[in-house]
C-alpha cells in the first residue's frame, strides 16, 4: 500500500497500489549507516541482532516512487519519510502497528475521501520494510511511559480504530497513521506534536478541496522522533549512496515547488498510473548515479552534487532560497495564491 502521508489507497487519479511478495532471506537484508537524517549504526534482520529491537520505538519510512513525492510536496517542510507505524514485539517477532486506508476503484464525481475505510492495522517488520523503499526505525525518548505507549497501540488495533482520510489532527476518533503513532506517544507522556503547515499553493489547494482535506497543517513522521535516537535504517533495494542521493533529490524537487508551481509541471497522469513529467524523471534517473563508486557517499557531497546537476538539467535555482531541512526548520509561509478551478486544471 502507499500513502496520501498515511498510505492511503487509492484506485483512481491519486490510487496508489503494492503487491505483496516473498521477504528476502536475512543475508539479503540491506541495513546501513546513512549520515542524513538516518544516522547511527547498521542493524541485520537476523535473530542475533533483533534484540536491538524494542516495543514502542518508531518506524518511519519512504515508498519510492512518484506518488510518494506528489504527496511530500504538500508540506511546507520536506521530510525524508512519508508513513510511520509503530513497532511491537509479539512472542518475539516484531511487527509494525499503523492506520491504512484502502479505496476499491473509484468511480464518479464525488471525493474518493468519502469512500476510503481502514483501520488500525499490523504487517510483520520483514514484510514492511520489503514493501517500502527504505525504513527507519527510532528509540523512544528515555523519559517516556513505554508500556503506556504499547498499551495504547494495541487498544487501538484490538479496537479497530477507523482509519481518517480526511486527515484531521483534532478528531481522535479517526487516525491517519503519524497521527496514530502521535497519539501513542502522548499516552506515554510526550506533549502533543507540533504540527507542519501544508504549502500554500493554489494546485495543492485544488487538491485539498477534492479530497476534502480541511486542515491547514498535518503530523510529519520527521516530527516524531529525536534524531540522535535512530536504532537502524533498512532496505531491500537501496545502497547508502542510492538512499543519499534519493532524499537529496527529492528534497531539491520540494526546495523548487514554488508557489506559482503546478503539480502538472511535476506530474502527469498515463491511465491508472501517476509519472513523473520526462524532465524531472530524467534528473530523477541521473541523480541516483552520481558518484557510482563512492559507496561511504556523505551527505553534504550528495547534496551539493544533486543541487548542481539539477541547476544543469532543471535551469538554476538560487541557493539562498534553499531551507535548512538538514536542521528540519520550516520553510517561511509562502503568500496566497488563486485556487485553480479544478482538479483537471491542476494536473494539465
Amino acid at each position: 500500500m502507499r500513502p496520501l502521508i498515511c498510505k492511503l489507497t487509492l484506485i483512481s487519479i491519486f490510487l496508489i497500489t503494492s503487491g505483496c511478495a516473498n521477504f528476502p532471506e536475512p543475508s539479503k537484508m540491506r541495513g546501513y549507516q546513512v549520515p542524513y537524517p538516518l544516522k547511527t549504526r547498521l542493524l541485520s534482520m537476523d535473530n542475533t541482532q533483533q534484540p536491538i529491537l524494542k516495543s514502542g520505538q518508531i518506524v518511519l519510512s519512504e515508498s519510492g516512487d512518484s506518488n510518494s513525492f506528489f504527496f511530500a510536496l504538500f508540506t511546507e517542510r520536506f521530510s525524508p519519510f512519508i508513513h510511520a507505524g509503530v513497532l511491537v514485539l509479539d512472542k518475539g517477532v516484531p511487527y509494525v502497528y499503523e492506520g491504512l486506508g484502502s479505496l476499491p476503484l473509484f468511480v464518479g464525481d464525488n471525493s474518493p475521501s468519502d469512500s476510503i475505510s481502514g483501520s488500525i492495522t499490523r504487517r510483520p517488520l520483514r514484510r514492511y520494510v520489503e514493501d517500502e523503499n527504505y525504513t527507519a526505525i527510532y528509540d523512544l525518548p528515555d523519559n517516556l511511559n513505554r508500556k503506556a505507549v504499547v498499551s495504547f497501540v494495541l487498544e487501538q488495533f484490538n479496537k479497530q480504530t477507523p482509519f481518517d482520510p480526511y486527515m484531521d489532527s483534532t478528531n481522535h476518533e479517526k487516525l491517519y497513521c503519524t497521527e496514530f503513532v502521535s497519539e501513542a506517544l502522548k499516552a506515554g507522556g510526550l506533549p502533543p506534536r507540533k504540527l507542519t503547515p501544508y504549502q500554500k499553493n493554489s494546485s495543492i489547494s485544488a487538491v485539498h478541496d477534492w479530497l476534502k482535506i480541511r486542515d491547514p497543517s498535518v503530523i510529519q513522521g520527521i516530527s516524531l522522533i529525536q534524531l540522535d535516537n535512530h536504532v537502524a535504517t533498512l532496505s531491500k533495494l537501496r545502497s547508502q549512496r542510492e538512499i543519499q542521493l534519493y532524499i537529496a533529490i527529492r528534497e531539491e524537487l520540494h526546495r523548487r515547488y514554488t508557489p506559482d508551481q503546478k503539480l502538472g509541471n511535476v506530474f502527469e497522469w498515463t491511465g491508472f498510473h501517476l509519472k513523473f513529467r520526462t524532465a524531472v524523471e530524467k534528473f530523477h534517473t541521473a541523480g541516483l548515479k552520481l558518484h557510482p563508486d563512492d559507496e561511504d557517499l556523505d551527505w553534504e557531497t550528495a547534496k551539493s552534487s544533486v543541487q548542481q546537476l539539477a541547476s544543469k538539467m532543471l535551469g538554476p535555482f538560487p541557493v539562498a532560497q534553499r531551507a535548512n531541512y538538514s536542521d528540519l526548520k520550516i520553510n517561511p509561509a509562502f503568500p496566497c495564491t488563486k485556487i485553480a478551478d479544478n482538479l483537471t486544471r491542476c494536473l494539465h
